[in-house]
């Protein structure tokens, strides 16, 4: 026994499509999907400490300066731990850059640590 096929109806409310989501009828030819979910607001240092690892990279690699790369390395480490304390306790964006950042960071100080072992701090 066949049941007969349901005729769709834009009065039937909104239809879950994913987490977060519903399609929502206005017009029974246009659906639009709605958002339900509040748009994180991105944290203001996590950029700039993504930006101050990658100089410290830069500076490591075509200065001789070790002392201009220990400098960018704790304006990285400041940067990136400021940025992820705020990230966790306000709940914002930008949590990868951070972290990306103090990734970055970490293995420059061990080549700054290693080179500086090696060849002596000029």
């Amino acid at each position: 026994m066949e049941l007969p096929p349901r005729a769709a109806s834009p009065l039937a409310g909104p239809v879950p499509t994913s987490v977060g989501a519903t399609l929502v009828a206005v017009d029974p030819q246009v659906q639009q999907e709605e958002n339900l979910m509040p748009r994180k607001r991105w944290n203001k240092l996590a950029v700039p400490a993504f930006i101050a690892a990658l100089g410290t990279v830069y500076l490591g690699l075509f200065t001789s300066g070790t002392y201009a790369v220990i400098g960018a390395l704790l304006v990285t480490f400041v940067l990136a731990g400021f940025s992820l304390r705020t990230i966790r306790k306000k709940e914002q964006a930008g949590k990868g850059f951070a972290f990306a950042a103090l990734m970055i960071g970490v293995i420059a100080a061990l080549v700054t640590a290693l080179t500086i072992v090696y060849y002596g701090i000029e």
